[in-house]
Formats: C-alpha cells, sequence, structure tokens
C-alpha cells in the first residue's frame, strides 16, 4: 500500500521494500502484488526479500517459518522466491514441492467465461493443470531482487542465485568482509569480476521534510532549555515539555548512557538551541593499538 502511493505521487524514484518477509506470505498473492505496484509504477520495483529475524512474528505469521527450525525456514524461504519467480516468469505455471503444489490437485474447472484451453487445462476432464498470475511485472523478467543477509551463507546463497544484497547494523570494518565475500561468490558463479560494492546496498536511517532546516530541526527536537541542560542527565528527570506532553519516559535513559560512559572513564554531553534542536555528544578514551 505504501509502494501505491509512493508511485502515485512519484515518477522517477525506485520503489522497494526492505524488506518483505516473504516466509511470511502466500507466495502467489505476494507475487502478484509485487507485479502490479510494478505495472502501477511503470516499471519502478525493487523487490526485497528476508526470512525473517523474530520468532513472534514468525510463529504467529506461519507456523511453517518457526525460527527455532533455521534448516526448515530455509528451505520454505526458498521455495516461495521459487513460486514467486515462475509465477512472473511462465505464462501458466505449476509447482510441487515441499511446502505448496499449484495448482491444487483434482481441481475440475467449467466455466463459460473462461474457454478451456490446452495451456492449463486437460480438456478431457477438465482438471486444472496450470495456473497463472495476472499481470505480469512491467520489468522483465521480473523487478530486480535484493536479499536481507547477514552471515557468510546467506551472502554467497544470494550470489549464487543472482539475488543482490540489503546489508545493516555491522560496522564498516566489518561489512568490508561481507562485501568481499559477496564480491567473490558473485564473480564465480558468473564468470566474470565484479567490482567489490556491485550488487550491494546499506540500510542507513535518514529524516525527510521540505527543506534541510526543516528536517534538522524536527530530527534534532525543538531543543532544551538552557536551565535544564544542566539536570537530563539526572535520574528520573524529564523536561517540562514531556512532563505537559505527558510522556510516557521514565527519565532513565539519558541517566543510564551518564553512569555507562562514566565507567569507561568518558564524558558526555548536550549542546541545545531552545526552538532549533539538541546535539548530544560522548568522548571515550581508546587504545589506538585496538585499531591497527
Amino acid at each position: 500500500m505504501m509502494g501505491v502511493d509512493a508511485a502515485a505521487r512519484t515518477k522517477q524514484i525506485r520503489i522497494g521494500q526492505a524488506c518483505n518477509v516473504i516466509t511470511f506470505h502466500n507466495p502467489i498473492r505476494l507475487a502478484e502484488d509485487i507485479a502490479l505496484l510494478d505495472q502501477l509504477s511503470n516499471g519502478r520495483v525493487e523487490v526485497g526479500i528476508g526470512r525473517g529475524i523474530y520468532g513472534r512474528e514468525a510463529i504467529n505469521m506461519n507456523k511453517e517459518a518457526d525460527l527455532k527450525d533455521q534448516a526448515k525456514n530455509f528451505r520454505l524461504f526458498e521455495e516461495t522466491l521459487t513460486i514467486m519467480k515462475k509465477a512472473w516468469t511462465e505464462k501458466f505455471f505449476s509447482h510441487k514441492g515441499e511446502f505448496y503444489t499449484y495448482p491444487s490437485p483434482n481441481f475440475v474447472w467449467q466455466h463459460d467465461m473462461s474457454p478451456p484451453s490446452e495451456e492449463f487445462l486437460d480438456t478431457e476432464t477438465n482438471e486444472i493443470k496450470k495456473i497463472s498470475v495476472v499481470p505480469k511485472p512491467k520489468q522483465n523478467p521480473h523487478p530486480p531482487i535484493w536479499q536481507v543477509v547477514d552471515g557468510a551463507r546467506s551472502i554467497e546463497w544470494a550470489a549464487q542465485n543472482g539475488l543482490n544484497t540489503i546489508m545493516w547494523i555491522p560496522t564498516v570494518k566489518a561489512l568490508k568482509k561481507r562485501f568481499e565475500i559477496y564480491q567473490e561468490a558473485k564473480s564465480k558463479a558468473e564468470n566474470r569480476d565484479v567490482a567489490l560494492g556491485e550488487g550491494v546496498s546499506l540500510v542507513r536511517d535518514m529524516f525527510v521534510a521540505e527543506t534541510m532546516e526543516e528536517a534538522e530541526k524536527m530530527a534534532e527536537g525543538i531543543g532544551i532549555d538552557a536551565l535544564e541542560t544542566k539536570q537530563v542527565f539526572n535520574r528520573f528527570y524529564r523536561t517540562a515539555k514531556a512532563r505537559a506532553e505527558s510522556n510516557q519516559g521514565s527519565g532513565l535513559g539519558l541517566a543510564i548512557t551518564k553512569h555507562l560512559v562514566n565507567q569507561l572513564h568518558g564524558e558526555v554531553g548536550v549542546v541545545s538551541n531552545q526552538d532549533v534542536g539538541s546535539t548530544f555528544w560522548f568522548t571515550l578514551p581508546l587504545d589506538k593499538k585496538s585499531f591497527s
């Protein structure tokens, strides 16, 4: 729904998801929704996919995706993606796997508005042998696919299966190793020299507004009164604005931060301008050897 709204308001920006946890979805329904979005956006879709990381979601969305059984979860992920690709690239398709069988066996179909065809029907028994998704994607053979990855196994699998990757959280030093794993696996799979960083995207936080000034103000808050900046690191202290808005915070977050920084022999503070915003900072003494 968000993708359709974005497509209606824009003309050039690419529209993606980071990500669709495909193990939670019916593959045919998801493939159809994405294909329709690709048509409505005139071929601007990037498909983000993942296996899921939260057990509380998996067990309630699809018990087959239970993350307690990682091997089974991966098999479900792989089969779901296979069906989605079939739905996008084949006029009519069938599938028989561990989790899904399409079309449902022994289903007889006869309807005046749906003339029989040997492309999808046994014309002697009227038993459906293949099904189709309409519409197909605008992009041929389908929109680019990006898999959320972290461990070496998932990075290599993505490269070996022609998928781009979405990486998140790790430090630059850790990311470089992941980039290299993907580069090596993709180069080997495609028998060419793949440039470092090709096929890799990074998840990073951002704030969007009409102007840079407005974005900075909204992201940094409206600022703290000068008298209050000296108290915000005290335990259970909440600013006047927070109290007035019945904010649910306990007033412990900054106090805990200060305690942890002090334990590491560092300093923490805040620079704030009323009605503009606040910048919180901290310093820590670090041994250069740890970075050598």
